[in-house]
């Protein structure tokens, strides 16, 4: 419960700091992705529901998007935990549920908006994010593997 009610604070703290020319990593995506990897679907579920739901609070033009988004990550993480054992995969796994999450997001907005030009928020935020978001979420699986390893326990 503490991930969930200190997520807010972290990404509006964390996320301006952390941007690379504008474009900032989706910590909220990792964190419910890397929850469901390591302890199921309705762990990685329930967390996608919450952060989202937090997430989407804190921006009210985007209402509901971060909550889907989120729930069906940590949804197909827990799947994906145990059907891809090895962790060296998260990655790409990442990155490819950050791609599905922003095009998700791109038309989303598109449709409610129409004010979107896809084709630069895909080359401008969606494909550099994904990226980003795959080189945090190895960083995070190192250190979340090396304490798994040593035998520890993660709670939630």
């Amino acid at each position: 419960m503490l991930i969930v009610i200190s997520i807010a604070p972290f990404l509006s703290t964390f996320g301006d700091k952390a941007a690379i020319f504008g474009v900032k990593p989706d910590i909220g995506l990792v964190t419910v992705y890397l929850i469901g990897f390591l302890y199921g679907e309705m762990d990685g579920l329930i967390m996608g529901i919450l952060i989202g739901f937090v997430m989407d609070s804190f921006a009210p033009n985007q209402l509901g998007i971060n909550l889907l988004t989120k729930s069906l990550t940590g949804f197909l993480a827990g799947y994906l935990g145990r059907v891809i054992l090895n962790p060296l995969f998260n990655p790409g796994i990442i990155m490819t549920l950050s791609l599905l999450s922003g095009f998700l997001t791109l038309s989303i907005l598109q449709i409610t908006t129409g004010r979107i030009i896809v084709s630069d928020a895909i080359t401008g935020i969606v494909l550099p994010q994904a990226v980003y978001d795959a080189l945090i979420g190895f960083f995070i699986s190192v250190i979340f593997l090396e304490k798994i390893e040593r035998g520890s326990s993660l709670r939630i």
